[in-house]
């Protein structure tokens, strides 16, 4: 079973509240199975891993119960958490620029997800199109990992290409500053 780092769970809840107030994050949790609504009553260290399951359970609970007709609000969950990790994390140092982005994008994936791997497809001074494989996530996953590389990385804008989830060998996405 894929796990993802707990800032990622941290940094949908921080989202939720912020944009749809402070009792929204116990209505989503009064939504959820138990063993994801368990997070939430133990104190996780931010480096811990946690069910990636888990993680989609809260981002799709939240946009049925605040955004159901909002094209893009995974996106918005990653924009969101990728403006925090570019700003608050220890991380923040490997993605300053692009050049140290690429030359660190590798560990990055490796910190926040417990399978696959990146390789990078592309890279020129414009635009850097990378996948990653191995990896089976989530099609939610894959547009919050859209909307935290634009801000996480600083990029003007980002796609995600190809898919695992629309029969694609790799998930694969294009950064372009």
């Amino acid at each position: 079973m894929p796990k993802v780092r707990a800032t990622l769970l941290m940094n949908a809840q921080a989202f939720v509240t912020e944009r749809f107030g402070a009792t929204a994050h116990r209505r989503v949790l009064a939504e959820l199975k138990a063993p994801a609504a368990a997070l939430f009553s133990i104190s996780l260290p931010t480096g811990s891993r946690i069910p990636l399951e888990h993680l989609v359970a809260y981002m799709v609970t939240a946009k049925r119960l605040f955004a159901p007709d909002e094209t893009g609000f995974h996106r918005e969950i990653g924009r969101f958490a990728g403006t925090v990790e570019r700003e608050e994390s220890a991380f923040s140092h490997m993605v300053a620029d692009r050049e140290t982005l690429l030359k660190t994008l590798k560990m990055l994936w490796r910190a926040y997800y417990s399978e696959g791997k990146v390789e990078i497809v592309s890279s020129d001074a414009a635009q850097v199109t990378w996948r990653a494989v191995n990896f089976r996530g989530d099609p939610v996953l894959c547009e919050r990992i859209t909307g935290a590389t634009e801000t996480q990385a600083g990029a003007a804008r980002s796609e995600h290409g190809a898919c695992v989830f629309r029969g694609d060998a790799a998930c694969q996405w294009t950064a372009w500053w």
